[in-house]
C-alpha cells in the first residue's frame, strides 16, 4: 500500500532509494511499535521510497505485516528523522482483521469434548509466519455475558494462519452451547464478532442406571411413576 510521509528537510526529488551512484541521496523508511510482541513488534522496512514533493513529502510502500500504532522513521542523506513516540500523526496501523465466513468441514455441530477444526475466512489476517501469533475466541452473547458454561468465552487453541491474510484454522476446546460467534485477534487487534456462528452438539441420552443396574420406568404422567 502507498504511504505518503509529510514533513520537512527531505531534500530534492529522488528517483528511488536504490541509487547506487548517489548513496547520500537515498531515501529509506521503517516503522515499528517496539511495545508489541512477536511479528507485531517487528521492524518493518518500507520499499521504493522516494521524495515526490521536494523537501516536504516522501512516498513509500508498506510491506505485509500486522500490528498498530507503528512509528515511522525516515533516513534522508544518511540522517535519520526524529519523532515523538506519542505523536499519532507519524504512526500507522494495519487494518483490523475481519471474519467473513466460518467452516467446520462436514460437521454440522461440534463435539462438546473439543478437538474439532474450525476454519475462519476473511481479510487482514496477516502473513503465514510462525511469528504471526493468532488467537481466537467464541461466545454466545444472546443473554449477555454469563457465569454459566454456555455463556462463557471459549478460547480456541492451536490457531495459525493457513493461507496468508485470508484464512486461519483453530481447534475447539471442551464446551457447551449454541450460536457461538467468533472473534480473531491478529497483531493485537481484535475483529468484530462474526455473523456466522458454531454450536456444540446437543446432549444425547443413551441409558439410565441405578447403581450397577439398568433402570426401567413406565410413566402415566411426569409426576406419577409406577
Amino acid at each position: 500500500q502507498p504511504v505518503y510521509v509529510n514533513g520537512t528537510n527531505f531534500g530534492p526529488v529522488t528517483i528511488s532509494n536504490a541509487s547506487v551512484e548517489s548513496p547520500s541521496n537515498q531515501v529509506n523508511a521503517s516503522y515499528q511499535n517496539s511495545h508489541l510482541l512477536h511479528l507485531s513488534g517487528n521492524l518493518y522496512r518500507a520499499f521504493n521510497c522516494r521524495v515526490v514533493i521536494p523537501h516536504v513529502q516522501i512516498l513509500c510502500y508498506s510491506v505485509a505485516g500486522v500490528g498498530y500504532r507503528q512509528l515511522w522513521r525516515v533516513v534522508v542523506g544518511l540522517q535519520e528523522s526524529r519523532a515523538d513516540n506519542d505523536d499519532a500523526n507519524v504512526t500507522s496501523s494495519y487494518l483490523t482483521p475481519v471474519i467473513e465466513h466460518i467452516q467446520t468441514g462436514s460437521l454440522a455441530t461440534l463435539d462438546s469434548a473439543g478437538g474439532d477444526q474450525v476454519t475462519l475466512r476473511g481479510s487482514n489476517f496477516g502473513p503465514a509466519n510462525e511469528r504471526n501469533v493468532v488467537n481466537a475466541s467464541y461466545q454466545d452473547l444472546r443473554n449477555g455475558a454469563s457465569a454459566s458454561l454456555d455463556g462463557l468465552e471459549f478460547w480456541a487453541v492451536q490457531c495459525r494462519i493457513q493461507i496468508a491474510h485470508v484464512e486461519a484454522v483453530c481447534m475447539t476446546v471442551p464446551g457447551v452451547g449454541t450460536q457461538n460467534k467468533w472473534q480473531i485477534i491478529v497483531g493485537f487487534q481484535r475483529s468484530a464478532r462474526s455473523l456466522d456462528n458454531t454450536s456444540y452438539a446437543a446432549p444425547i441420552l443413551s441409558r439410565l442406571m441405578a447403581g450397577e443396574h439398568d433402570v426401567y420406568y413406565a410413566f402415566t404422567n411426569i409426576d406419577e411413576p409406577y
